[in-house]
């Protein structure tokens, strides 16, 4: 009885995550959907259109290749109170080094207070249920313009007392030139998860984009992401202007070839940003949630001060323009 019960509520909290889930995202048949909510207010602007312009600490959600972007540590923070109670964290921190850029994030969703009972003429009872993913990242440059990431992640799922845990790993390549850039993220690759008696694979996602810059003030972006075991396919398309290197202001659109939401405005995304100093970034989006209302984020990006680099050598000796020794730094 007692784990029929606890099945008959992960149904409910999967219902729950169904309809909080962004519009990007048709009702799934997967374990650990939550995975599919995207993180940070900037990409989120953009209606997640974010495979190829990802170049911050968010690329170990979006595509770790981006993480050799990161030229200085970083750190960034999202919080979203959606309906029903439900709360999404998300933390992330990524710090350059010689090897590989190194990051490592942690993001949940909390679905608050939840009212059940074991049956009909029982007395109900409040439980608790919390998705949680916590990631380490890598990305580096192999050769020229080319870019390879790699996250490993550990994945747990709880309903009242009963848990289930996963593992999973990405794998994102990016490739850039001057003004285009390409990138390419397989996500949730791992094993299924089974909670009591039900497996399920995990969302496995590929997703291919293309982004654009012209001159540091617009920004062009176009993503196609597919589900594969949901058989949903998503085209996002989404376009920043930057003003006076300080305010950015987003918009973007997501067609979903099988979505839940009615609404005429279901795909529509927009945002802002406001850049705060050198090293600072509040960045707002907003997205019309169809008849459960709109969904408004909010991220904070802060950079830490570069060291300055020190050269091999600190000390050269010339004479008429011609060198004739090399110190080397102790």
């Amino acid at each position: 009885m007692k784990n029929r019960t606890i099945i008959t509520l992960l149904s409910v909290v999967s219902i729950c995550l169904i309809v909080q889930r962004p519009i990007s995202y048709a009702a799934g048949k997967t374990a650990g959907e939550f995975l599919l909510i995207g993180v940070g207010a900037r990409a989120q602007g953009l209606s997640s259109a974010y495979t190829a312009l990802t170049d911050d600490v968010n690329s170990i959600y979006w595509n770790p290749a981006g993480l050799d972007g990161v030229r200085q540590s970083q750190i960034s923070f999202m919080y979203n109170k959606w309906i029903a109670d439900t709360g999404y964290q998300y933390l992330a921190v990524a710090v350059p080094s010689k090897m590989a850029n190194i990051g490592i994030s942690v993001h949940s969703l909390d679905y608050g207070d939840i009212v059940g009972r074991e049956s009909q003429v029982a007395v109900p009872y409040t439980f608790t249920a919390k998705d949680t993913a916590i990631t380490c990242a890598f990305g580096r440059n192999i050769s020229g313009n080319h870019s390879i990431g790699l996250n490993i992640k550990y994945i747990e799922q709880q309903i009242e007392t009963v848990k289930s845990q996963g593992y999973a790993v990405d794998l994102g390549w990016k490739y850039g030139l001057d003004k285009v850039t390409l990138g390419l993220t397989v996500q949730n690759i791992g094993p299924k998860m089974k909670f009591v008696h039900k497996e399920s694979d995990l969302p496995l996602t590929v997703s291919a984009g293309v982004g654009y810059k012209l001159a540091g003030v617009l920004n062009i972006a176009l993503d196609v992401k597919n589900q594969v075991y949901d058989n949903s396919t998503v085209i996002a398309v989404g376009s920043e202007f930057v003003s006076f290197n300080a305010i950015s202001i987003r918009g973007g659109y997501m067609l979903v070839s099988k979505s839940t939401q009615n609404s005429p405005l279901a795909g529509l995304a927009g945002g802002v940003g406001l850049k705060l100093g050198n090293n600072s970034t509040v960045d707002y989006a907003f997205t019309p949630f169809g008849e459960l209302g709109d969904t408004q984020r909010v991220s904070f990006t802060m950079k830490f001060a570069a060291r300055p680099k020190t050269d091999k050598y600190v000390i050269r000796l010339y004479k008429e323009n011609e060198l004739l020794k090399e110190i080397p730094a102790e």
